[in-house]
C-alpha cells in the first residue's frame, strides 16, 4: 500500500516550494496591477466551498459508513474542488507574475483534488485499513498546507486588510 498517495504527496511539495520565490534576495517590486492580481487570486483561493463539502464525509466515516463517505466526495467535494481549479485558471489577470501565480495556485487545487480522489476510491472499498486511510488524509493534509503556505506567499505580495478592532464594552 506504500503508493496510493506517494506520487501526489511529491508533486504537493514541490509546488510548493515553487510557490516562493526562495532564489530572490529581494522581491520584485510589487505594481499596482500586480496587488489587483494577486487580491483576486487572494478571493478566489478563499472561496473554498469543498472544504464544507467534507463535513458531511467526515459524518458518514464517524458513523463508520465508508462507502457512504466516498459516494458523498464524488457528489460533493471532489466535482467542488476540480471547478475551484477551472475557475480560477478562468481569471484574466493583468500582470505574467499575476498569470504564472494563477497557475500555481490552480496546479495546487488540482493536487488537493487528486488528493480527494483518491481519498474517495480508498473509502469506496468499504472496508478501509488504516495505514491506507492515514496516508490519504495525510495527502489531503499536506495539500491544505501547500496551499496555506502559498496563501501567506501572496500576503507578502499583497497584505490582507487586517480585522476591524472590536470595541470592548464598559
Amino acid at each position: 500500500m506504500g503508493g496510493v498517495c506517494g506520487p501526489s504527496r511529491a508533486l504537493v511539495l514541490a509546488l510548493a516550494l515553487g510557490a516562493c520565490d526562495a532564489g530572490d534576495t529581494e522581491p520584485p517590486p510589487v505594481s499596482p496591477e500586480l496587488r489587483e492580481d494577486v487580491a483576486l487570486l487572494q478571493r478566489a483561493l478563499t472561496e473554498d466551498l469543498e472544504l464544507l463539502a467534507l463535513d458531511e464525509v467526515d459524518e458518514a466515516l464517524a458513523a463508520d459508513l465508508p462507502v457512504r463517505a466516498g459516494d458523498l466526495l464524488e457528489a460533493g467535494a471532489l466535482p467542488a474542488a476540480r471547478r475551484h481549479a477551472s475557475e480560477l485558471r478562468a481569471l484574466e489577470l493583468r500582470t505574467e507574475r499575476g498569470r504564472r501565480l494563477r497557475e500555481r495556485a490552480a496546479a495546487l487545487l488540482d493536487a488537493r483534488a487528486q488528493a480527494l480522489a483518491e481519498y474517495r476510491e480508498l473509502l469506496r472499498r468499504g472496508l478501509v485499513e488504516d495505514i491506507a486511510l492515514l496516508r490519504a488524509i495525510e495527502a489531503q493534509r499536506e495539500a491544505e498546507e501547500a496551499i496555506d503556505a502559498f496563501l501567506g506567499h501572496l500576503e507578502e505580495l499583497r497584505p490582507l486588510a487586517p480585522e476591524p478592532r472590536r470595541r470592548r464594552a464598559p
